[in-house]
C-alpha cells in the first residue's frame, strides 16, 4: 500500500495549484500521465522514468503518452498544478514546453528550481515544506499572467455537460475568431481544445479511488463513449497504454489533511469530508463537476459494504 499525504495550498493559489503531495513510501513501477506537475526530490530518492535512472527534480506540463515511473527510498514532494497553472504563474508557453524536464536538464523557469531548493532547505518538517511552497508560488502571483479567452473556453469545457461544447460556437460566444482562440488555448494549456476535451473525458473515465483498476464496465454513459472500442482508442491515443495499466497495479491510500493540521488522525480519504478541501475544489475551474464525480466514485467504492449491511 502506497500512502499519498495531500495538503492544501494557500487559498489564493486555488486557481493555479490543486494540491501538494508528500510521498515517503516506495512506489512500484506504474504508468502515469505527466500533466502540469513538479516533482521535487528532497533527499536523493532512487527514481526511474521509462526504466532509466533519473536524478533531481522533474517538471512536466503536458505529455501525449504515459510514462513508467518507479521510486525507491527517499522523499518526493509533488506540486499538482491546475490546468494552465504553470503557464499563468511562470509565463511559460505550454505549447512550446511539452513533455518532461529534469535529469540534468535545467528547469524551463529558474523560479521552479528555486522552489525545489526552498523545499529541500525546509528539512523533514512538513509544515515548513508546505509554507516554503506557498511562499514560492505566492511570489509569482503579482506577475501572474491575466486570465483571458483561453480560461473562458476551458471553464466551458469542464463545467458544461460532456458533449455539449462546440468549439466554433464557443469562439463566437466568447467574441473572438476561431483561430485566435485556438492559438491562445494551445499556448496556455499545451494542447488544442478538441484534444483537451477528450483528455478531460478520459480522465474522468479512468478516475477510481485507492488505485482501483479502471474498467470499461465502470465508465458511465454520460461521458459519451459509444462502445468499448471507442474508450480503448482514446486510451491508446491519449495515454499510449491500455487503461488498466494506469491503475490497479498496487494499492493507493490518499490522505487529505485539513489546512494547517499535519496529524494523520485528522486526515480523511474522502476530501469532501473536510470543509476546507470542499471549498478548495469548489473554487477550482471544473470543481463543481469534480465534486460530483468524487461523490460518485466514493459511493461506488462503498457499495459492497452497503450490500453486506
Amino acid at each position: 500500500m502506497v500512502t499519498l499525504h495531500c495538503h492544501l495550498p494557500d487559498p489564493r493559489l486555488a486557481r493555479d495549484v490543486v494540491r501538494y503531495v508528500i510521498v515517503d513510501d516506495d512506489v512500484p513501477r506504474n504508468y502515469q500521465i505527466v500533466r502540469n506537475t513538479l516533482y521535487i526530490d528532497v533527499d536523493g530518492a532512487e527514481v526511474r522514468v521509462d526504466d532509466a535512472p533519473w536524478r533531481g527534480d522533474q517538471f512536466g506540463i503536458m505529455s501525449h503518452r504515459a510514462v513508467a515511473r518507479e521510486k525507491r527510498g527517499g522523499r518526493i514532494v509533488v506540486v499538482n498544478f491546475q490546468n494552465g497553472g504553470p503557464s499563468r504563474l511562470y509565463g511559460l508557453d505550454a505549447g512550446a514546453n511539452l513533455g518532461l524536464f529534469g535529469n540534468g536538464e535545467p528547469m524551463p523557469h529558474p523560479d521552479l528550481a528555486e522552489l525545489g531548493d526552498a523545499v529541500r532547505a525546509a528539512g523533514d518538517d512538513v509544515a515548513a515544506i508546505c509554507a516554503a511552497l506557498d511562499r514560492g508560488l505566492l511570489a509569482r502571483l503579482p506577475r501572474r499572467e491575466p486570465e483571458g479567452v483561453a480560461e473562458q473556453a476551458f471553464e466551458a469545457i469542464v463545467e458544461r455537460p460532456i458533449g455539449t461544447v462546440r468549439i466554433a460556437e464557443l469562439a463566437g460566444e466568447i467574441g473572438v475568431a476561431h483561430r485566435t482562440l485556438q492559438r491562445a488555448y494551445k499556448r496556455r494549456y499545451g494542447v488544442t481544445m478538441a484534444r483537451h476535451l477528450r483528455m478531460w473525458r478520459f480522465g474522468l473515465g479512468i478516475m477510481r479511488p485507492n488505485g482501483a483498476t479502471p474498467t470499461w464496465a465502470k465508465v458511465p454513459l454520460s461521458l459519451g463513449y459509444v462502445d468499448q472500442s471507442h474508450f480503448l482508442r482514446d486510451a491508446r491515443d491519449l495515454a499510449g497504454v491500455p487503461p488498466d495499466a494506469l491503475g490497479g497495479a498496487f494499492g493507493i491510500r490518499v490522505l487529505c489533511y485539513p489546512r494547517g493540521d499535519f496529524r494523520p488522525r485528522s486526515a480523511r480519504e474522502d476530501p469532501r469530508e473536510l470543509r476546507d478541501w470542499h471549498a478548495h475544489y469548489a473554487r477550482m475551474p471544473g470543481g463543481t463537476y469534480l465534486l460530483r464525480w468524487l461523490r460518485r466514485i466514493f459511493e461506488e467504492r462503498d457499495e459492497p459494504w452497503r450490500r453486506q449491511a
